[in-house]
């Protein structure tokens, strides 16, 4: 696990400050080790820990290392292939690097150590870029070939792992987080105004390759990519994996897939924890990682568990008995943890900063609190249940995806019975909603916001919509009308690649990676993805009447997990009362809001907001999009981009 950067053109000022800038912009990923890799295009790269003044240099990697598999010399990066063609940095962990060490091997490979890294550009140097296919893990990698004169990318299919791109007028720069990119010596970073729109109208980030910063993109996942140095300035990208399902035939059973996955899930498990450090996990009290939990104590029944949890101080939102239950089962004591209210506002600069870009909500603090946690219990690595609800259909809405289903095939008393029968429980939209969203799946969420999606003026009033006209942006049903939703099946996979996990995993991996911990997501393999989301869309959410949502994950997970977890139906995830947090930051958000030039060259009319804040402050409006507001502003302040 590290965090990794590089640059392919010629640089123009100081070599040596550059990298060494880039460097320590990535220090919190990989606190343990770092290396330098610099060529000019001709002859042996030079490699080692400190960069060197080279005014000649066209190619420069960058690789600060957090040690997890292989902690000695031979685990050391950047690393180079034994002839000396290919050199790698290297970001992630490969999961199945032994069983892919041991086939490399009866080919002829030589390996001097045994991390993933070297078996990775081992199979890049027998197999090339298509050794990502064979691949179970989460990386971001660029490999340099010098004999064919190129850079290769790649991304893992879920996109764990992040991977920047600055656009140069000379050539390409990359890096692991967006900051990283804006200290480079001559860029001024301006906002993108289609992202920008997306978030502040639509709360949507990381769906689309562009970032909220103007020519910074991102690769996206299940993508390689390739930048020759004869033209530095071009990036051919190719998708290489899309979970769409693969079904051989009739389906199983849905004891049948229930057995599968649980088998599935035993060996995901099973290679996620091969690690040359210790491991703890996050348990929240749901399914998903209550799972994630069990079944580690069923692979190591003598391992010493680490669990960490955050517990609400409002006990409506409180996860405490859950994991209490999950915790006796396992044998564990969890560390739990909650939020410092008194140090919020200094707590939020530092995240906001560490997230690179807004985030859609508060609970991003809850879930930094248990990689904190972990980090000061001197925990390396997480195992996390994250993505289960996108490949299992675990959220209420998605019910309104199954009635869609139900009534693209005619079935509409079905579809009646089962929002009927949904209507009320814990999560569930209602019945009008759901059969709303059924029959109209373009359509927003709540009603106030298809009452503004239908006369087009969905967007809040303090944005002002003449700046986005301006530069090309039309406010209105931003990607709400997008075919992808109209049915369980596609809804997943629509919130699996572009609207729903992305984000997740961006908020996972800064939130761990701040602390210099790895998150590791045990249900986010592409066999796994690939087996559900060929199942029928019955054997996620049924039409029993228990309308349990992750019907067939439940029933996998019988017997390993406490009946009365399995059983419940009110799953919080990393709840914060959101409402009364951003109440008692009034006064940061005030101050926030207040810095903000009122003048017709900025996306947010400031007296427009400040206006809005203090209805909130007097209870005379609800807090709504107030946070995407606040974090947007003082996170343009605090990364210095320009609006204009």
């Amino acid at each position: 696990m590290c965090g990794i950067a590089g640059i392919l053109g010629p640089i123009q000022s100081d070599v040596a400050a550059v990298l060494e800038s880039l460097s320590a912009s990535l220090v919190h990923r990989g606190p343990d080790d770092l290396g330098f890799l610099q060529w000019d295009g001709n002859g042996t790269p030079l490699v080692g820990r400190r960069p060197r003044d080279a005014r000649g240099t066209l190619v420069a990697l960058i690789v600060r290392r957090l040690s997890i598999i292989d902690l000695s010399e031979t685990g050391r990066q950047p690393m180079s292939s034994p002839d000396g063609r290919y050199h790698i940095v290297f970001n992630g962990e490969i999961y199945n690097y032994v069983e892919l060490q041991r086939e490399l091997a009866q080919l002829g490979h030589v390996f001097r150590g045994h991390s993933d890294t070297e078996v990775l550009l081992h199979a890049f140097s027998e197999w090339g870029p298509a050794c990502v296919h064979r691949l179970v893990g989460m990386f971001a990698y660029c490999v340099l070939d010098t004999r064919a004169r190129r850079l290769h990318f790649a991304r893992d299919p879920f996109g764990i792992k992040p991977l920047y791109f600055l656009h140069r007028p000379t050539g390409l720069a990359f890096a692991s987080e967006i900051p990283t990119l804006l200290a480079l010596p001559g860029f001024r970073p301006r906002l993108h105004p289609g992202a920008v729109a997306d978030y502040l109208a639509h709360g949507l980030t990381d769906h689309r390759p562009e970032t909220m910063v103007d020519g910074v993109t991102h690769l996206p996942p299940a993508h390689i990519a390739t930048a020759d140095l004869a033209r530095p300035t071009d990036l051919s990208m190719q998708r290489y994996w899309s979970p769409i399902g693969v079904r051989h035939g009739l389906p199983p059973s849905f004891d049948e897939a229930s057995s599968s996955i649980r088998r599935q899930l035993v060996e995901s498990v099973r290679l996620h924890l091969r690690s040359d450090v210790p491991i703890g996990i996050a348990l929240s009290g749901g399914i998903d990682s209550s799972t994630i939990t069990t079944l580690v104590r069923h692979l190591e029944p003598e391992l010493s568990l680490h669990t960490f949890s955050y517990v609400a101080d409002d006990p409506h939102l409180s996860e405490q008995r859950w994991i209490d239950v999950v915790a006796r089962r396992v044998g564990t004591a969890p560390v739990t943890v909650g939020i410092d209210r008194e140090h919020l506002p200094a707590r939020l600069d530092w995240l906001i900063r560490a997230q690179g870009e807004p985030f859609g909500n508060l609970g991003i603090v809850a879930q930094f609190a248990v990689f904190e946690a972990a980090a000061r219990a001197g925990i390396r690595v997480v195992l996390s249940g994250q993505g289960a609800d996108e490949l299992f259909a675990g959220y209420g809405a998605y019910v309104a995806g199954r009635c869609a289903s139900l009534l693209n095939h005619g079935h509409l008393v079905g579809a009646l019975r089962l929002a009927s029968r949904g209507a009320g429980r814990p999560g569930s939209e209602g019945l009008v909603t759901t059969l709303g969203r059924a029959a109209l799946p373009s359509m927003p969420f709540g009603l106030g916001d298809r009452m503004a999606w239908l006369s087009g003026q969905r967007a809040p009033k303090w944005l002002r919509k003449r700046w986005f006209a301006e530069r090309g942006v039309t406010m209105g049903q931003g990607r709400f009308g997008a075919p992808e939703r109209r049915s369980l099946g596609s809804m997943l996979r629509y919130d699996l690649t572009v609207a729903g996990l992305p984000a997740l995993l961006r908020y996972e991996d800064r939130n761990s990676m701040a602390v210099s911990v790895e998150s590791r997501l045990p249900y986010l393999t592409p066999a796994l993805a690939d087996q559900v989301l060929a199942l029928p869309e019955s054997y996620m959410i049924g039409e029993d009447g228990r309308l349990f949502t992750k019907r067939v994950l439940r029933s996998a997970a019988r017997g390993l997990v406490p009946d009365e977890v399995l059983e419940r139906q009110d799953k919080l995830g990393y709840t914060t009362p959101e409402a009364s947090m951003l109440v008692y930051l009034g006064p940061w958000v005030k101050e926030v809001l207040a810095a903000l030039p009122d003048d017709l060259s900025q996306p947010v009319d400031a007296t427009a907001a400040l206006g809005r804040w203090a209805a909130v402050m007097a209870g005379a409006q609800p807090v709504k999009s107030d946070w995407r507001l606040a974090n947007f502003v003082r996170w343009s302040q605090l990364m210095d981009v320009a609006s204009y």
